[in-house]
């Protein structure tokens, strides 16, 4: 193994607890997000909170694992700049929400670029994708 191969290791596993736990807080109370969704404004707000959910545990899963990483690579790109631009609108509050929101969104960019790096260079060798196709 190079270092690489541990370096991706790490990055892939440094997501999963974020998105574990943001999974956790929307399945406990799906009633909360569903009411923050449609204070927002989106249709389908219960649709869309166990879309949400069910999208983050599964995208965060795939990428731990190295799973299919590119594609969830790609569809936690597309899912974090979609909650980052329409949830963390820091643009749009005041007070103590503007540093909230502004972290979250500053914090997000950063995933995004860890989704990316990790898209591009692929899982390495750490990696369920590596044990399925290193034969093929």
């Amino acid at each position: 193994m190079k270092a690489i191969d541990y370096a991706l290791l790490t990055g892939r596993l440094s997501v999963l607890p974020l998105f574990l736990f943001s999974f956790i807080w929307k399945v406990a109370d799906i009633g909360a997000l569903t009411g923050a969704l449609a204070a927002k404004g989106f249709r389908y707000p219960a649709l869309l909170a166990v879309v949400a959910a069910a999208g983050e545990i599964s995208g965060a899963l795939a990428l731990a694992l190295g799973i299919v990483t590119r594609l969830a690579a790609a569809c936690l790109i597309v899912y974090t700049v979609l909650v980052t631009i329409t949830i963390h609108d820091f643009w749009m509050v005041q007070g103590p929400a503007w540093q909230a929101q502004a972290i979250n969104f500053l914090k997000n960019i950063g995933f995004v670029g860890v989704f990316a790096m990790i898209g591009i260079i692929g899982p390495g060798r750490l990696s369920l994708d590596y044990v399925i196709w290193r034969k093929a």
